[in-house]
């Protein structure tokens, strides 16, 4: 789909580069989100949001570094990137159409789509750096504990 995007620019404004990383944000953003849907991330990102919520007791800061406001933040950044992205989806579907002719609005549009899911996806990255964390550490303090068990036998 972004290369039908990008082969619907006019060869004049493709000499310039603006336009030619425009469309390979596109690229990039269209295949994160495609892949986001295809495995019900934001689903799994709110029962993750919910299940630490319901760890903490909705305090306010806890030992893992995860607030409420950081939740809060997190959750409308999912639902922007999720509503941006089936935009971004919806309106290359459209803009690609063979009888839809090249104009620059729609382009514009579906460009500030893409950057509206990026930053959507950014305001969950510090709970998932923090989960992601958390998960390493219990790992490990399982592996070690195993050990121990180990050659304490």
């Amino acid at each position: 789909m972004a290369k039908s995007f990008r082969l619907k620019f006019p060869p004049n404004l493709l000499k310039h580069k603006k336009e030619k990383i425009l469309a390979e944000l596109l690229a990039i953003r269209l295949r994160e989100c495609l892949r986001k849907q295809r495995g019900n991330y934001w689903m799994r990102m709110e029962k993750r949001l919910l299940q630490n919520e319901k760890e903490n007791g909705g305090e306010e800061n806890n030992e893992r570094g995860i607030n409420g406001e950081d939740r809060t933040e997190c959750r409308e950044g999912l639902v922007q990137e999720q509503i941006a992205c089936m935009n971004v989806y919806a309106f290359s579907c459209q803009f690609i159409q063979p009888s839809f002719p090249f104009r620059l609005v729609p382009t514009r549009i579906i460009v500030q789509e893409a950057r509206l899911a990026e930053d959507g996806a950014e305001k969950c990255k510090k709970f998932v750096g923090i989960q992601t964390a958390v998960q390493r550490n219990l790992k490990r303090r399982q592996q070690v504990a195993q050990k121990e068990i180990l050659f304490s036998s």
